[in-house]
């Protein structure tokens, strides 16, 4: 018999959930940044933490890496709180795979039902690429898991349309953009105009 009842249901989920924070926060400071990209990226958010300009993405030799600045605004944040080093500047891509899990599970359970949900947010977390977005500090992580949320959102709009998904759909639309530009806009209009046509 459980011993605690309200975990019948989520048991599983939960130890998945735990899994994935651990592997994916499990020696995030032990390796250096690995290209250019992420020393440019992790850069950029330690010139926002050290100057207080966080408005205009700055760091010196980088204007190729620019990007629009949501991903540069998480890491410096986690700086803030956690002191400059890999593992901080790792924190939001870990933990925005995470919550792509998270959002499958949750959402998927009201689409597909509880075990395919279940699955799914397994495969998510056990896939070779995600979670590899969670191990370095690119935008990728933190994009995918915006585009999961917008399609969900999408698709739940569709199904059983209610004004809060249109919130979550835009909300997330809106931070992708921020995120890498045009490439969520490319994905979620294309996707709509597909299911107008039909």
């Amino acid at each position: 018999m459980l011993r605690f009842p309200w975990l019948r249901g989520v048991a599983r989920p939960l130890t998945l959930i735990g899994l994935a924070v651990i592997l994916l926060w499990l020696h995030n400071d032990d390796m250096p940044f690995w290209d250019q990209d992420e020393a440019a990226y992790a850069g950029f958010a330690l010139q926002m933490h050290t100057t207080g300009q966080w408005w205009i993405p700055d760091f010196l030799w980088s204007e190729l890496h620019r990007k629009p600045p949501l991903q540069f605004w998480l890491m410096a944040g986690a700086m803030q709180g956690l002191g400059w080093g890999e593992f901080a500047a790792r924190l939001p891509s870990s933990t925005a795979v995470v919550a792509t899990g998270i959002v499958v599970w949750r959402w998927g359970r009201g689409i597909w039902g509880e075990a395919i949900a279940q699955r799914a947010m397994g495969l998510i977390f056990a896939s070779l690429l995600l979670p590899l977005f969670g191990k370095v500090a690119l935008t990728d992580g933190l994009l995918v898991g915006l585009e999961t949320v917008a399609m969900l959102a999408m698709l739940r709009a569709i199904l059983t349309p209610h004004w809060s998904w249109s919130v979550w759909l835009w909300g997330a639309v809106a931070l992708g953009v921020l995120t890498k530009g045009p490439p969520i806009l490319i994905l979620v209009l294309g996707s709509w105009g597909l299911w107008w046509l039909g």
